[in-house]
């Protein structure tokens, strides 16, 4: 074993599946050590339990292939269950080195030997989408990421997946609002936001990115709108109402909504917007929040 596969626990399923299998069914595999296939078996659990995953996988997929003979769909799935999770773990080593082929190779063997496991379909998703540029079918297969983790019950695979593709957009959405964006680029960050909604359900990051882009069109009443839809999404960090906030006092003051621009600026409280904000508040008449200079 090379120190590619060193991650690989980390892979594992919590229950870490092979201490679950040694109990169910490596006493039985004992009782029978005449059936080629548990003798396999056995010796791939005691390969994974040492790290050493490349002679594991070769050993689980003979316990797969000699228990088709025999009909125990058991050891069948227990064993695809592992390899998929190593199939990953190489797919994981290959992207990592720039081997991006070889990398969905090793996802599509995984997704072949556990059709149910998401980890794969959000790793092949994301080389495919991030590194290899094949937007239909990158977004596709995280699409199906999502899915199959949804039925699995593993959330957090789900909302990397869904993160995934977010970002995907929002990359191209900042460099069209910086460095005096015009009203045309915020016209094409508006269109790829909208975009965006046919994938993946709307976000605080959308929605500020789409107050931003508003606010340089001068469409101030639309600005503050999506700020409000961004700062109803729920759970959001102090930095992010902040951002969100200043965004939106912004679009209150250039309406002449001073009062409510007042209120609004104060409560950007952290974050990089901060001192932007307090500028904004001695601008309009919060004389302590002056600083000297301003």
């Amino acid at each position: 074993m090379t120190a590619s596969y060193q991650t690989l626990r980390h892979l594992l399923t919590r229950a870490l599946l092979l201490a679950v299998l040694a109990v169910g069914l490596s006493a039985q595999a004992h009782a029978q050590d005449d059936q080629e296939y548990k003798k396999a078996y056995n010796a791939a659990l005691e390969a994974a339990k040492a790290k050493d995953y490349n002679t594991a996988y070769t050993e689980f997929s003979r316990a797969a292939q000699l228990a088709a003979a025999q009909g125990d769909d058991t050891v069948i799935r227990s064993s695809k269950k592992v390899m998929a999770q190593i199939d990953n773990a190489r797919g994981r080593q290959a992207a990592k080195g720039g081997n991006f082929d070889q990398a969905l190779q090793h996802f599509d063997t995984g997704i072949a030997n556990n059709p149910g496991y998401a980890r794969n379909y959000h790793d092949k998703g994301d080389v495919m989408l991030s590194d290899m540029g094949n937007k239909e079918d990158g977004i596709a297969t995280l699409q199906m990421a999502i899915e199959k983790a949804n039925a699995e019950g593993t959330p957090k695979v789900a909302r990397s997946a869904n993160r995934k593709i977010e970002i995907y957009f929002l990359n191209q959405v900042k460099p069209l609002l910086e460095n005096n964006p015009t009203s045309s680029q915020a016209d094409q960050a508006i269109a790829i936001l909208t975009e965006m909604e046919e994938y993946i359900e709307a976000s605080a990051d959308e929605y500020f990115y789409m107050a931003m882009a508003y606010n340089i069109k001068g469409d101030y009443a639309q600005a503050v709108a999506m700020a409000d839809k961004a700062l109803g999404m729920g759970r959001i960090s102090r930095a992010d109402q902040s951002k969100i906030n200043f965004i939106k006092g912004e679009a209150l003051m250039k309406s002449g909504d001073n009062e409510a621009a007042r209120a609004t600026f104060a409560l950007v409280t952290t974050g990089a917007f901060r001192p932007s904000a307090e500028y904004e508040l001695c601008n309009l008449g919060v004389r302590d929040k002056c600083q000297k200079g301003n």
